[in-house]
């Protein structure tokens, strides 16, 4: 009919309405869990890497929104200054995603008000335009579908194309043809590209195709005929094609999906709320529709389970299959219910219908219906414009972030307590590390040095940089953001921002408010509403969302009550340039290398620290965690390097360690290297206390009172040595075991210039098979190397008639710089032992140069001198 559109055309235009009134909520900031993990990806990827690197959805919405923002590049539409892909997404990224968010939300919006099209599609060719009309209207004000439209998110994409498929459903068992087939396995196929549950809509195609089955064809024959392969085949390809990389990487896939279902079967979300059977129907589809729409649509669901027509056992089917799948799920959120709300508009459309026809009825028909209509009308209409007038005002959380700007110096730390998703969404440092590392994978070839610069020259758009103390290196994070009393003794804060709510995500802890009641004055408070109609409300339990869906009294917003409190008589830290581009983005590369250091990614976190270092080689923190990342590797040598660099630029031994058990609890193997490194470094009360810590936490006994006994020696504590030695020698029992601790004991005595007895455990390590090269290789491991030690090691040699291993050593002092007459005298000696005439006579002359009156270089010189001479 040419003027179908008279019937549509005003409940998609009241949908519309209701969808895009309060479309820009809370924007700049991102109050909507789950948008930025799917807006932000998508923008990412205008760079040219399609692979999502995450399967918890499907691709295909990200797709679309990544063509419409190349798009946009490519036209000059959004954010001024972008110049390349790159730029525009680094600005989305870094600068101000607004745009790109309301794009995406734009285009739920789209989708969510089509879907009211495709309802009055499906019911007008299902039951008539009667049922066509009031099921659109139905589904135009349900306030869970106008809710989840305002989201830049992929549910009401895959419940619009769900039915649009489904309406291509009832035409194939209505008309059949392979053109119906073939719309109804593209839109299911593209449906389940948007999410996975919508491949469910494969069940009523099936069920269309049996119940079409002609009397003369065999079952057989009719599961294999072309028309259900082809639409089968089309769901499939369709998916794999618009979620090609599920495919690519079947073992991430598998991974994503597989805890997906967990989460959704086993582990549930946050509060227990039972199974989904009964809390869907008693409170999210109740809500969700409105009371009498829901039983509009039981009384429907009964009516066509009685007459069980062909369209009512299609969709019948689809609603039983969304149901189960819902009703075992220990996460039960409001929006798991949208595939199910289309169906049950369309089902209490149906028993309107049914009712106003009844014998009893009579002559009143229309204004029967109509009267039906608009009872059940009512209840979602007032919920879904109190909804979007609570989106349009003002979040309690954007309010109190303009206060904070006005109010709190730049760079101020600031406590802010209650829970992650609750809180106020200052500018942070900490969140540009957030999104870095995906940026970075979009854009690999980009150096930092450019993004830094692009950013910098964008400051004047930025808000104004705060520093929170719960984002990064938080062993206890969930304690710490909900409060603990010793965060208010940090001398660096002077500010605490609170926020409180029904829901869980916004709870602090009674004894961090007690103590913040004493110790701080409370500044400004920020309340949705009445603190009698916000227990009241309905919230989801389980989502972060703070806009009821029903239940909404005297509320004036959204959000938490936000509380900001100033410390008492404190002048809290204010970091001194917060903003700058350079120091933000460095930082974020330094906490993306913590978090790989921290999960054991240690090639990966030292990529990012390495990169750090390119944009401020000054930082010793990064020093400090690369020489902690090589230290977990066992890799002394480096690890003291760059620890090294870290205390020369100003740290203290107390970072280096609080650097190395970053999120990682005490090891005494760990504590084992350490102390090798404290050795390396000549910090020996450093070395006991940590090898003193690795054996309190069990590490071998044995080779760790070896090596503390050493450094003992090397501190001149020799009784404290030789009670080490002891305790090492009753644990050791491998052979080679206690000939390296004699050599080391050699090193602790040479060390302090006691040669004879440094002597006697070396004989001792010769007499056992070691050579002198063997002494020498574990002498580098204690990494002690002294030009006096080795200086001193010559003599032994020398002593032992090891003459090669002694010229070696003395060479060695030589080397780094240890430079006397008496070991010029000694290596002479050991030349003229070796017959070596010439060397020990240049030897003695050198020896003679530094000290004219030395008595035994000058004897020497005369003998060596008659020897050459007599013939």
């Amino acid at each position: 009919m040419k003027r179908d559109f008279i019937f549509w055309l005003p409940t998609v235009v009241l949908g519309g309405v209701l969808r895009v009134w309060g479309l820009g909520f809370g924007l700049p900031n991102r109050l909507r869990p789950d948008e930025d993990m799917v807006v932000l990806p998508s923008l990412a990827m205008i760079g040219g890497d399609l692979d999502p690197h995450g399967y918890t959805y499907p691709t295909l919405y990200k797709y679309l929104l990544a063509l419409i923002f190349r798009v946009c590049l490519e036209l000059g539409i959004g954010p001024g200054a972008a110049e390349s892909p790159w730029q525009f997404a680094a600005y989305g990224f870094f600068v101000d995603g607004s745009f790109f968010f309301l794009v995406a939300r734009g285009v739920t919006a789209l989708l969510g008000i089509a879907t009211v099209y495709g309802v009055y599609l499906v019911g007008k060719e299902g039951y008539g335009r009667w049922v066509g009309v009031v099921g659109s209207l139905f589904l135009s004000v349900s306030v869970l579908h106008v809710r989840d439209s305002h989201f830049g998110v992929t549910d009401v994409g895959s419940v619009c194309l769900l039915v649009f498929g489904l309406y291509y459903v009832v035409r194939v068992l209505n008309e059949g043809g392979v053109n119906r087939y073939v719309s109804a396995g593209v839109l299911l196929g593209l449906a389940s590209g948007t999410k996975y549950g919508s491949v469910l809509g494969v069940i009523p195609l099936v069920v269309a195709h049996f119940l079409r089955k002609p009397d003369g064809v065999s079952w057989q024959g009719w599961v294999l005929d072309r028309h259900i392969l082809i639409a089968g085949g089309l769901v499939f390809g369709v998916f794999a094609l618009t979620s090609p990389y599920n495919l690519l990487n079947l073992e991430a896939f598998s991974r994503d999906f597989g805890f997906q279902m967990r989460h959704l079967f086993e582990y549930g979300h946050g509060e227990d709320l039972g199974l989904g059977w009964w809390y869907h129907l008693r409170v999210s589809l109740r809500y969700g529709l409105g009371i009498f729409v829901l039983l509009f649509s039981l009384g429907g669901i009964v009516v066509c389970v009685v007459r069980r027509r062909p369209v009512d056992l299609v969709l019948l089917s689809l609603f039983v299959a969304y149901y189960v799948v819902c009703g075992q799920g220990k996460a039960v959120f409001f929006r798991y219910v949208l595939p199910l709300v289309p169906l049950c508009c369309v089902f209490g459309a149906v028993f309107v219908d049914w009712l106003r026809k009844q014998s009893f009825v009579g002559s009143r028909s229309l204004l029967v219906g109509v009267v039906l209509v608009g009872v059940g009308l009512v209840e979602p209409l007032w919920s879904s414009v109190r909804l979007d007038g609570l989106l349009v005002a003002e979040d309690t959380r954007v309010v109190a972030r303009r206060w904070i700007e006005k109010h709190i110096p730049e760079g101020s730390q600031i406590a802010n307590i209650g829970g992650l998703y609750g809180d106020v969404q200052v500018n942070n440092r900490f969140s540009t590390s957030w999104w870095l590392f995906r940026f970075s994978r979009a854009f690999p070839t980009l150096p930092d040095s450019l993004l830094v610069n692009y950013i910098d020259r964008l400051q004047d758009r930025l808000p104004p940089v705060y520093l929170l103390i719960h984002s990064i290196g938080i062993l206890d994070l969930e304690a710490q953001t909900h409060g603990k009393p010793e965060l208010l003794r940090q001398e660096g804060i002077e500010w605490v921002v609170t926020h409180g709510h029904p829901l869980r995500y916004s709870d602090v802890n009674p004894d961090f408010v007690d103590a913040l009641k004493i110790q701080a004055d409370l500044m400004v408070k920020f309340s949705p509403g009445s603190q009698e109609h916000l227990a009241q409300a309905l919230f989801d339990p389980q989502d972060a969302f703070y806009w009821p869906l029903g239940r909404f009294g005297d509320l004036k917003r959204g959000g938490p009550v936000v509380q900001i409190w100033k410390v008492k008589d404190r002048e809290g830290f204010v970091s001194k340039d917060p903003g700058n581009p350079h120091r933000m983005f460095t930082d974020g590369l330094m906490w993306l290398g913590n978090d790989r250091f921290a999960e054991g990614q240690f090639d990966t976190a030292m990529e990012f620290y390495q990169r750090a270092l390119k944009l401020d080689p000054s930082r010793a923190s990064l020093n400090g965690y690369l020489g902690a990342t090589f230290l977990l590797q066992n890799r002394i040598e480096q690890a003291v390097v760059y620890f090294q660099k870290a205390l020369q630029a100003g740290k203290n031994w107390a970072d280096i360690e609080r650097m190395i058990f970053f999120r990682r609890p005490p090891e005494g193997d760990l504590y084992s290297r350490l102390g090798d490194v404290c050795v390396a470094l000549d910090y020996f009360p450093e070395a006991v206390r940590v090898y003193q810590r690795a054996i309190s936490l069990g590490t071998s006994a044995g080779p760790i009172f070896n090596k503390l006994a050493v450094v003992y020696a090397l501190l001149g504590r020799y009784e404290d040595s030789k009670i080490g030695f002891e305790k090492a020698l009753e644990q050791i029992t491998q052979e080679s075991e206690l000939i390296q601790m004699r050599v080391f004991l050699g090193v602790a005595l040479l060390s302090q210039g006691r040669v004879d007895l440094a002597t006697e455990e070396i004989r001792q390590v010769l007499e056992s098979g070691f050579t002198p090269k063997n002494i020498e290789r574990n002498i580098f491991l204690i990494k002690h190397l002294r030009g006096d030690l080795f200086a001193g090691l010559g003599t032994v040699f020398a002593s032992l008639d090891r003459l090669s291993g002694a010229v070696r050593n003395y060479k060695r002092a030589l080397v780094l710089g240890y430079q006397n007459a008496d070991l010029y005298n000694n290596l002479g000696v050991v030349y003229y032992k070796m017959g070596a005439m010439d060397q020990a006579n240049d030897q003695f002359q050198l020896a003679l140069h530094i000290d004219p009156k030395h008595v035994d270089a000058q004897e020497n010189l005369k003998l060596i001198q008659g020897k050459v001479q007599d013939p």
